[in-house]
């Protein structure tokens, strides 16, 4: 039976939306199949959503955070201007996107950290036709990093360990700069996943003693992506895992194998014994000799989100849902928000650095969830998603 609220006005609004912005008639080079017009997803056959953002500006204003945009495109070209370019495009297009599927613009809000040592920009929908709730943050900064932050990193790569122990008695702050996008979708219908993406740059150092610039001493990369369904469907996960793997191929044969591995591991609740989805990749510590190749994997990875998730979106954003299909997707998020607070290490770190936004760092959490007590799923599409939550699937084989 069809659920009220896709039977409402905002159901015809996002149709004729979606329809009115994506009528062109291209298809994106993924082969992913695509419905037309006249089944469900009016984004179908066109990827004028995909390649028209591919020369969308920095942003429609200078941001101030580290360097301004005329900075970052002229006069700058190491790599904090230019991991600054890559995650200002990548929220400009995906907000970009998901605002135009949605029908409804993202609020932005840009903030400063104490000092004038950086700061963010925070994109947030809320209450959206098709999204409950997303978000797209940028944060660009440079300061101290106290020590509670420092303990954070202590499982870092033996580099970053001894730079860290190198330093005095191990009990003053540390100069440091980063850059990162970070992305949390929680739509509205059950059958259309939750999806996150995080990618960012760490630079530790010291300031030069007569110039007072940041000099990097050890620098690493670090991100990922992954897919969280309530209703599993085989196709969304094998696409979605199948563009990953294309980008990570691109970069390193090894590196898909090793990344989604990492990725069932990191993304997993232990003291239940399940993955929060199902999985997709994630890397931290990648540094070493091949700086500019580590680079340009990154920012295709970037650039990668819109296809790797808006598709997805669009196919099942009007999909007809039940009541039960509805609980059982807030339960999921109850599941979600346990890991974020719990296990995740970039919700710890983000909240012990001096001057978080607190905001910024919980957009992530879902605006509704559900914690029930002793909840057992029911055969079919409840149990086979905990099977494959249980024991991960290699989607892209």
């Amino acid at each position: 039976r069809r659920n009220s609220i896709s039977m409402s006005l905002p159901f015809f609004w996002r149709r004729f939306s979606r329809f009115a912005l994506y009528s062109s008639s291209a298809v994106l080079s993924s082969g992913y199949a695509y419905f037309h017009w006249s089944s469900r997803s009016a984004f179908a056959e066109s990827a004028v959503g995909f390649r028209k953002y591919t020369d969308i500006p920095i942003s429609d204003k200078p941001i101030p955070l580290c360097f301004t945009t005329e900075s970052v495109n002229q006069e700058r070209d190491n790599a904090q201007a230019r991991m600054e370019k890559i995650v200002r495009r990548g929220q400009h297009r995906l907000t970009t996107v998901l605002g135009a599927i949605d029908g409804k613009n993202f609020e932005e809000q840009i903030w400063h950290r104490e000092g004038g040592t950086g700061g963010g920009c925070s994109r947030v929908l809320q209450g959206g036709n098709v999204l409950e709730k997303s978000g797209v943050n940028i944060s660009v900064s440079y300061g101290n990093l106290s020590v509670p932050a420092q303990k954070q990193m202590m499982h870092k790569n033996e580099e970053v360990k001894e730079y860290l122990n190198s330093r005095s008695s191990g009990d003053s702050d540390v100069p440091f700069f980063a850059a990162s996008i970070s992305s949390v979708s929680h739509p509205l219908n059950p059958h259309a996943p939750t999806f996150h993406f995080n990618y960012r740059y760490f630079e530790l150092g010291e300031f030069h003693q007569v110039t007072g610039e940041f000099v990097p001493r050890v620098w690493w990369f670090g991100g990922g992506a992954d897919l969280t369904p309530s209703i599993l469907y085989p196709e969304d996960a094998k696409h979605f895992h199948t563009v990953l793997k294309r980008v990570c191929d691109n970069y390193d044969a090894k590196a898909y194998p090793k990344y989604k591995s990492w990725c069932d591991d990191y993304f997993r609740i232990p003291y239940r014994d399940e993955g929060r989805g199902i999985g997709g990749v994630f890397f931290d510590d990648v540094t070493g000799n091949e700086k500019e190749k580590i680079f340009r994997f990154v920012e295709e990875m970037v650039e990668a989100m819109i296809e790797v998730y808006v598709p997805i979106l669009a196919k099942r954003c009007d999909t007809p849902y039940t009541q039960e299909e509805k609980e059982w997707q807030l339960i999921r998020r109850g599941r979600y928000a346990e890991f974020n607070l719990t296990t995740d290490r970039g919700t710890k770190f983000g909240l012990a650095r001096r001057g978080a936004n607190v905001e910024a760092i919980l957009m992530s959490l879902p605006l509704t969830c559900r914690f029930e007590y002793k909840n057992s799923p029911k055969p079919g599409y409840q149990e086979d998603l905990m099977t494959v939550l249980q024991s991960p699937i290699d989607w892209a084989a």
